[in-house]
């Protein structure tokens, strides 16, 4: 009688081992399924990726374009909201003006030769678009908090007031 019931207790042992390696191959299947659907294009259209590199510096300029839109609209916004103000216009241009100022240093100083593709080689169209890209989206970080005040900030901004 007691191998009986170890012969019992055995048996659920092992189907519940089998139920959870069944468990898991469906898990794995389901990450498989998934993965072939994007790959396939589940989500969109497949991205091709950058082959040469005239193809990493048309991403990278692509890259530094979507920055310098984004960054336009938000000092766009921030112009609206400062409409009927100009002299918080005024500011707002001599800053960024200024901000440009030092961007321009900033990529010069990072590559100073007067003959960049000599001296760089054919990575420096990509590496400039990538640096000031960078330099773009801290500048428009740094705009969108003046969008943003927070009631009993101290410290906060005051912009456009």
């Amino acid at each position: 009688m007691g191998s009986r019931n170890e012969g019992g207790a055995f048996c659920r042992r092992v189907a519940s081992a089998v139920e959870s390696v069944l468990n898991r191959m469906r898990t794995i299947e389901c990450l498989l399924c998934a993965g072939v659907i994007l790959l396939a294009g589940g989500h969109g259209p497949a991205r091709k990726q950058p082959e040469t590199q005239f193809d990493l510096d048309v991403e990278a300029g692509h890259s530094l374009e979507s920055a310098e839109r984004e960054m336009t609209r938000v000092l766009s916004q921030l112009r609206a909201r400062a409409s009927g103000k100009p002299e918080a216009i005024a500011v707002l241009d001599k800053a960024q003006s200024a901000w440009t100022a030092y961007r321009d240093a900033q990529l010069h100083a990072m590559w100073p030769s007067d003959d960049k593709q000599g001296q760089y080689g054919s990575v420096f169209p990509m590496c400039f678009a990538n640096a000031k890209a960078t330099l773009t989206n801290k500048r428009t970080v740094e705009l969108k908090a003046m969008l943003s005040t927070v009631e009993g900030e101290v410290c906060g901004h005051e912009f456009p007031d």
